[in-house]
């Protein structure tokens, strides 16, 4: 069953939605939602997706907007929903022109609404159409609709406890991704097979969801640690020529907080992915400050973080075919030494001394002052991580 444009606006998280462009292209099909608040688009998968980004964003980049609706329908986007901002932002005349003539439709959400009510309600019903309400058991249904949906408390505790859920237990997530996708099957049936009735499973993506059931006594995160340990040494030994990675979120009280628990082992493992950690086994309260770049309440502050420093030179860096964010990564990689960042990038150490002296004059910031060099780490971050704000 097909899920157009026309039938996502249709949606309540879409209510107060309006389309300033393009409208004759809302019978579009889309099967997934991105987002994108960057200009480098060398990563970006956009085939069938709706993007979403914000007013404050499109704004930053008034003259290259016309560009960003470009690239998008390049990539077979479908649609481009923007949310609007505090100051109530109009998108630029050009913008809407383009994506008119293109027939490419753009969507401007209300400020009220965030980017996690848009990606939870079309995923959902996406997911919906696609079948799995009859074709998942109704364990994995109801473990697809807690992280996803947003029902009634009462709701979820009744469908639970036709589970066997006591509401005296907790719930912690964990998300655990072999190095093949198509294990994922048979390491779901495993982990069945382990804990037997200490846990519920999901698979999806070639990554499996293990909703592991506790006492109050077994909440602490070392207690969750060595149980997920004993699992993945299982694993090792059930498939000895494959490796896997593993996400652990936080123990919640109440079920209906099992979705943060989700979403934090989902950041445990990409930061893992992110980071080429030698640990397979990630924690969320492990990740330090890397918890805020994986928190959606930050994103809005990262971004402004990234742009005025990371994003500023990477658009410059395209328009002038220079190399000046390449010779901050290698410098930061190569513990600020000019002399190996020079070895590194197979150029004379003057031309290093040079650059970092552009860096200064162009964008002022002092590589030497280590607040900066704090801000640009960040920064560098965030951007790395934007491909893995993604979960499950």
């Amino acid at each position: 069953m097909s899920f157009t444009i026309a039938k996502m606006l249709q949606l309540p998280a879409f209510r107060d939605a309006s389309v300033l462009a393009g409208g004759k292209g809302v019978n579009a099909t889309l099967d997934g939602v991105t987002i994108l608040e960057s200009t480098d688009f060398h990563n970006a998968v956009m085939k069938g997706k709706l993007v979403l980004t914000s007013a404050f964003f499109l704004d930053l980049f008034r003259e290259s907007g016309v560009n960003y609706v470009l690239e998008c329908y390049k990539r077979h986007a479908v649609a481009l929903c923007v949310k609007e901002g505090a100051a109530e932002q109009s998108l630029p005349g050009n913008i809407l022109a383009v994506a008119e003539q293109l027939q490419f439709p753009v969507i401007m959400l209300d400020s009220d609404v965030n980017f996690c009510q848009i990606i939870n309600a079309v995923t959902y019903e996406i997911l919906r159409r696609q079948g799995y309400n009859h074709t998942l058991t109704y364990e994995e249904n109801f473990f697809q609709e807690l992280i996803t949906s947003a029902q009634d408390r009462d709701t979820f505790f009744k469908r639970g406890a036709m589970l066997g859920l006591r509401q005296d237990e907790r719930l912690c997530a964990l998300l655990l991704q072999p190095d093949d996708g198509k294990l994922a099957e048979p390491v779901c049936r495993f982990c069945r097979d382990t804990w037997e009735q200490q846990c519920y499973t999901l698979t999806k993506n070639g990554r499996v969801m293990v909703a592991l059931r506790l006492t109050i006594s077994e909440v602490g995160k070392n207690s969750v640690i060595e149980l997920a340990g004993g699992l993945l040494s299982a694993l090792e030994t059930a498939f000895p020529e494959h490796q896997f990675r593993l996400g652990i979120g936080r123990c919640y009280r109440d079920l209906t907080d099992f979705n943060k628990s989700f979403s934090e082992a989902c950041s445990a493992l990409s930061f893992s992915l992110l980071a080429h950690s030698q640990k397979q086994i990630s924690h969320f309260d492990d990740l330090g400050v890397y918890r805020i770049l994986f928190d959606y309440k930050n994103r809005e502050e990262l971004f402004h973080l990234y742009q005025d420093t990371v994003g500023t030179i990477s658009e410059y860096d395209q328009k002038n075919q220079t190399e000046y964010l390449n010779t901050i990564r290698t410098y930061f990689n190569q513990n600020y030494s000019i002399n190996n960042t020079a070895k590194k990038l197979f150029v004379h150490y003057n031309t290093i001394l040079y650059r970092l002296n552009k860096i200064k004059a162009l964008f002022g910031i002092d590589l030497n002052n280590e607040e900066e060099r704090i801000n640009l780490y960040v920064s560098l971050r965030v951007a790395d991580s934007q491909d893995l704000w993604k979960t499950f």
